[in-house]
């Protein structure tokens, strides 16, 4: 019997690997994938957004240098600390949750310089922590959320249903109002973006709910009145892809309505 060629023998191996299927480690991350997409749809419930951040994570162990899982651990994060932040959580926890969303999409940048996520929920992450820090505390760069945006606006302006649009009104409407006048910003322009968010996506909330809050701060509570009815009389799961997050604008909606009108919010 003649012996078999290393070609042939090389050949044979990769044959026989292919028909027994995927390696081990391939299958245990399919089923780390499968797991967090499952748990993706219910992570309004914070236990879930929680485990969510903990597949990513495992996800991550094994392809350190998915862009994509990046993307999606800074996204889980940030996610957490918007949820939180309607129950009255300590400050920590919220710093915390936008601290590791900043990190993450930066490791989505290291992995992808151009990564439209990693430069979005960076940028946004840091707005967050800006937020909650308060304007002093050191964590803001106008440089740095300019250049990420432009990244954003430059391959995809409607991102995240008009992340771009709305991150700029938000940045007008957050900038304190002494510091407005000296840098000749008006609130009108943060109606302008906003309005321009609420034309890519009509039916994220989150778009309606910061209109409202600006309607509210330039004193025009008819027309705020009017936005923050939309929301609590649709159906979150009118956009399906983001229903815990037009949830949580409810409930955002809600407490934003008792703080301001006498009557009762309308919506269950």
């Amino acid at each position: 019997m003649k012996k078999i060629s290393q070609l042939t023998l090389f050949v044979l191996v990769l044959f026989l690997c292919n028909f027994s299927g995927a390696a081990p480690e391939d299958h245990a991350l399919a089923g780390l994938k499968a797991e967090a997409e499952k748990i993706f749809p219910q992570r309004y419930e914070v236990e879930k957004a929680r485990q969510l951040i903990q597949v990513y994570e495992k996800i991550l162990a094994q392809v350190p240098n998915s862009e994509e899982y990046w993307v999606r651990l800074s996204y889980a994060h940030f996610w957490l600390g918007d949820r939180l932040a309607v129950e009255k959580v300590q400050k920590k926890e919220l710093l915390d949750a936008y601290d590791k969303s900043s990190q993450a999409a930066r490791e989505a940048i290291r992995v992808h310089p151009d990564s439209i996520g990693g430069n979005f929920w960076m940028t946004v992450s840091q707005g967050r922590l800006t937020l909650v820090k308060g304007i002093l505390g050191g964590s803001f760069s106008l440089g740095t959320s300019i250049q990420g945006m432009m990244v954003v606006s430059r391959d995809n302006i409607n991102f995240y249903f008009g992340g771009v649009y709305r991150y700029w009104g938000r940045f007008v409407f957050e900038i304190p109002k002494i510091a407005r006048r000296i840098i000749d910003f008006k609130l009108v322009e943060s109606v302008y973006f906003l309005k321009k968010a609420i034309e890519v996506e009509p039916n994220f909330f989150m778009n309606r709910v910061y209109l409202a809050e600006t309607y509210l701060a330039m004193s025009q509570k008819d027309l705020a009145r009017e936005e923050l009815a939309w929301v609590l009389k649709s159906q979150p799961n009118v956009l399906p892809l983001a229903e815990p997050e037009n949830r949580l604008e409810q409930d955002r909606a809600r407490l934003i309505w008792k703080e301001n009108f006498k009557d009762l919010p309308p919506g269950p």
